[in-house]
């Protein structure tokens, strides 16, 4: 008899992984982390569908993973911009060397990474709070709105 591998085989292969590198965490240290049963974390191997987005949240927060990545290995599709599943066009695209697309999808991530700590946030002009980074890390400074520009200009 075959072993049958869930929705989420690909993931918890990962966890896996994670956890045979890091040999000081337990399975239950990690349910610990992840405020996981140790059952949700085993039924990845086997469960019939993927897990909650938030269960794949708190396991790529544990195992320090690339949340669009776990979502991906839980079987999640892509993400998807306008139709276009970002990730595939990189990874598919024959001009690029492997270190090209690596970059890429890099860039990539850092920008959703970005957009998750912002979205829904209104910009906070007394804190910079909402405005993000520019493409040195540092902190995006608010435009000034008109009433300053005039008292500037």
């Amino acid at each position: 008899m075959t072993e049958r591998r869930g929705a989420a085989y690909q993931l918890w292969l990962r966890v896996e992984e994670y956890l045979s590198n890091n040999i000081e965490v337990t399975k239950t240290e990690l349910a610990r982390r992840t405020r996981l049963s140790r059952p949700t974390i085993d039924r990845l191997r086997d469960g019939r569908r993927p897990p909650e987005r938030a269960t794949v949240r708190a396991i790529a927060d544990a195992i320090d993973l690339d949340y669009d990545e776990a979502l991906q290995l839980a079987g999640y599709p892509g993400p998807v911009i306008d139709g276009v599943d970002v990730r595939r066009v990189i990874l598919s695209d024959p001009m690029l060397e492997p270190e090209q697309a690596q970059a890429l999808l890099q860039a990539y991530a850092a920008f959703q990474a970005l957009n998750a700590q912002t979205r829904g946030q209104q910009p906070n002009a007394a804190t910079g709070q909402g405005y993000g980074h520019d493409v040195a890390g540092e902190p995006r400074q608010p435009l000034p709105d008109d009433a300053e520009r005039r008292q500037a200009g």
